[in-house]
């Protein structure tokens, strides 16, 4: 008998992982960026101001004073004139209007600050604060929104 009541609440969580409510109980979706990330590590002929923006960045872009829009992306590889390559990736939009995917990205750094262009025709800019810190902004039609990345350590 305690074998079977211990039993109901595994079967009731299990069926409520099935439920589209639960997702909203659990909150959107993380930005969907592989764990096995391949990152090329620069070699000595990238200069240290384009070499420092290769890594894996987390952070966000405000989207309004309450709700952030949750971002990661990878500079996977530099060459020596700028031109950055990488994977961008962002979770569900809090505000519902879309949800979590990523696209592969080419960027190119200038006058340092790091400039990718986005196929909806948006562009986010990001700018060194310290080593491990970047300050973006994303513009689309006119708006932006504003965000802080953070280097992560790749495991």
């Amino acid at each position: 008998m305690r074998f079977m009541l211990l039993m109901v609440p595994v079967f009731l969580l299990m069926a409520g992982c099935q439920s589209p409510g639960l997702e909203k109980l659990l909150g959107p979706k993380q930005p969907p960026l592989e764990d096995s990330i391949y990152i090329s590590i620069p070699d000595k002929r990238i200069p240290e101001k384009y070499a420092v923006y290769s890594g894996l960045w987390e952070g966000g872009w405000l989207v309004n004073r309450k709700n952030l829009l949750k971002i990661k992306f990878a500079v996977q590889k530099i060459d020596t004139a700028g031109n950055a390559r990488g994977v961008y990736a962002w979770g569900d939009d809090p505000l519902g209007r879309f949800d979590a995917g990523n696209s592969h990205f080419r960027g190119e750094i200038n006058k340092g600050i790091l400039k990718l262009t986005f196929s909806n025709g948006a562009y986010a800019t990001f700018e060194i604060e310290s080593k491990n810190t970047l300050n973006g902004i994303y513009s689309i039609g006119g708006k932006k929104s504003y965000g802080k990345f953070f280097k992560r350590d790749l495991e």
